[in-house]
C-alpha cells in the first residue's frame, strides 16, 4: 500500500488516511459490524476506530464505534437520502400518556417511533412513555403493565413489515436500555418481526429451558433477535432465536445455536444490543459492541418483510415494571 504524506494528513491508495490512525474509504453495500465486518485486514490495515466508511451505491456515510479488529458501523446520520429508519436519543420525542386508550401512537414529535404493546391502551399512569433529561442525557422510561405477559413495544411508524433483506440489504436493530428496579421479573427482545401488529404480544418467551415463539396469528413467524426471559433458568442470560418461515414452535436453549455469551446486567446498569440480518439471511448480534453470535446465510428468509422490535415483557402480577431507554436506532436501506 503506497501512502503519500501531505502534510500531516497521509493519504493512501486504499482510502483516505487521517492524522490518529483513522481511516475514510468506500466500498459498495452497507457495512456490516464484527469480527468478520466490512473493513477487517483491507489493504492489511482495516478500520480504526473512527473511521468512515462510504457505502458507493446510495452515498451512505458510517462511523466506526468499535475497533480495528470488530467494527461497529452507525450511520454518521438519519439524514442522508440512501437510507431508512431512525436513530433517536428521545431529545425531541414527546412519549405517551398512561391514559391514552389507543392502540398504539405516533410520537408527535418524531413520527417514525412507535409506542404499541398488548396492554398499552390500558389508561393506566403504568404503561405511560415518559421523557426527562437527567445526567447523562435524554432518558425515555418504558412502562408496563403488571399483568404477566403484558409487553410494551417500541417499533417504526407502520402496520406493516417494512423491510426485507432481499430489498434493503443489511438491516439493524440497535438499542440502549437499563432495567429499573430489578430484571429479574421481566423479558427483552431486540430483534425483527414479520408482525408489526399495534398489540403484539412478546415474539418470544420462556420457560426452564424452552424458547416458545408467540402462537397467536403469524406474531411468532419470523422472528430473529437477542431475548432474555427471567422465566427462564438462565434467568438473565441472552439467547439469540430465530424462527425461519415458521419452523419451530419451541427451541431449547441448551442448544449451541442459540446460547449467547452475555447477559442482561442488573437494573441501573446499561447494556447496548444490536441485532443486524444481512441481504443473504445471514444474522449476527452484540452486545455492548461485541460480537455475541453469528448465524449462517439464510437463517432468515430474505424474501419476507421485517420490522425493527424492542420488547419490554412482565413476567409477574404483583408488580409494574419500568425500563431506561438511551437510545433507539433501526435502519436499513432505503
Amino acid at each position: 500500500m503506497s501512502v503519500y504524506n501531505l502534510g500531516k494528513r497521509p493519504v493512501s491508495a486504499g482510502g483516505f488516511q487521517m492524522y490518529n490512525g483513522g481511516r475514510w474509504f468506500t466500498g459498495n453495500g452497507f457495512p456490516k459490524s464484527g469480527t468478520a465486518g466490512t473493513s477487517i485486514d483491507r489493504n492489511g490495515v482495516g478500520a480504526p476506530k473512527g473511521s468512515i466508511y462510504v457505502d458507493e451505491d446510495s452515498g451512505v456515510e458510517f462511523i466506526n464505534e468499535g475497533t480495528q479488529a470488530s467494527p461497529y458501523w452507525t450511520p454518521v446520520s438519519m439524514d442522508q437520502r440512501g437510507i431508512v429508519g431512525l436513530d433517536t436519543d428521545f431529545g425531541n420525542c414527546t412519549g405517551r400518556l398512561g391514559t391514552a386508550t389507543t392502540t398504539s401512537s405516533l410520537d408527535a414529535s418524531y413520527p417514525l417511533l412507535k409506542y404499541h404493546g398488548n396492554l398499552i391502551d390500558q389508561n393506566d399512569a403504568n404503561t405511560a412513555q415518559t421523557i426527562s433529561y437527567p445526567a447523562g442525557g435524554p432518558l425515555l422510561t418504558m412502562g408496563t403493565e403488571n399483568q404477566d405477559a403484558g409487553a410494551t413495544v417500541l417499533g417504526t411508524g407502520a402496520t406493516t413489515a417494512l423491510w426485507s433483506p432481499t430489498a434493503n440489504g443489511t438491516m439493524v436493530i440497535d438499542v440502549n436500555f437499563t432495567g429499573i428496579t430489578d430484571i429479574l421479573t421481566r423479558s427483552i427482545f431486540v430483534g425483527f418481526s414479520a408482525s408489526q401488529d399495534v398489540a403484539l404480544l412478546e415474539p418470544v418467551t420462556g420457560a426452564t429451558t424452552t424458547l416458545t415463539f408467540c402462537a397467536t396469528g403469524t406474531q411468532g413467524d419470523n422472528v430473529h433477535g437477542l431475548v432474555m426471559d427471567s422465566q427462564l433458568t438462565a434467568a438473565s442470560t441472552l439467547f439469540l432465536a430465530t424462527n425461519a418461515a415458521d419452523a419451530a414452535a419451541t427451541q431449547t436453549t441448551t442448544s449451541a445455536a442459540l446460547t449467547v455469551a452475555a447477559t442482561v446486567p442488573a437494573a441501573a446498569t446499561y447494556i447496548r444490543l444490536r441485532v443486524e440480518i444481512d441481504a443473504d439471511g445471514g444474522i449476527r448480534a452484540f452486545a455492548d459492541k461485541v460480537l455475541v453470535k453469528t448465524l449462517a446465510a439464510a437463517s432468515a428468509t430474505v424474501a419476507t418483510a421485517l420490522s425493527p422490535v424492542f420488547c419490554h415483557g412482565n413476567t409477574t402480577t404483583t408488580a409494574s415494571l419500568s425500563l431506561g431507554v438511551r437510545r433507539f436506532g433501526a435502519w436499513a436501506k432505503r
